[in-house]
């Protein structure tokens, strides 16, 4: 389920997707279910399914191409799609006079400790998918400046 490591698996399309499923703890799992959970549904409410799935694809195959850049092709997670889901409700709402996702106070700073802390990690024997963080963010944000406000549902 890994990202393509060759050119024997570069035509096994899922494997641009399928690592996006796999975690390897239930807390790895769990956090990312929480945030994609919160705010994927709200994406799903005011924008529907075909909104939160071009956000999942877009941002599983970019951060993938990125994050195997960085690193090589043995990463697992949904935590770039989930930074993108971030990013794109954090962009949709500064855009937009009506706030539609309710997001905390502190939301933007909540953004930049989850990126520093993917840098500071690996002090404490924890790797993290930076590449794939920070690209999600990009691609995220860029995915809701795109987005015309009147698509949203009522």
């Amino acid at each position: 389920m890994h990202y393509p490591e060759d050119s024997h698996q570069s035509h096994q399309i899922w494997r641009y997707f399928s690592h996006t499923l796999v975690h390897l703890s239930p807390t790895h799992i769990t956090f990312n279910l929480v945030w994609w959970w919160l705010f994927g549904h709200t994406i799903e409410r005011y924008f529907g399914i075909a909104k939160l799935c071009q956000i999942f694809f877009i941002a599983a195959l970019l951060t993938g191409v990125a994050q195997n850049i960085a690193s090589g092709p043995y990463f697992f997670g949904l935590s770039g799609v989930v930074y993108a889901v971030l990013g794109y409700v954090f962009v949709f709402d500064k855009l937009h006079s009506k706030q539609y996702f309710n997001l905390p106070t502190g939301f933007s700073m909540m953004l930049v400790l989850g990126i520093i802390t993917g840098f500071i990690s690996p002090f404490f024997g924890i790797e993290m998918g930076n590449t794939a963080h920070i690209s999600g963010l990009i691609i995220g944000m860029v995915l809701a400046w795109l987005t015309p406000k009147h698509t949203v549902k009522r």
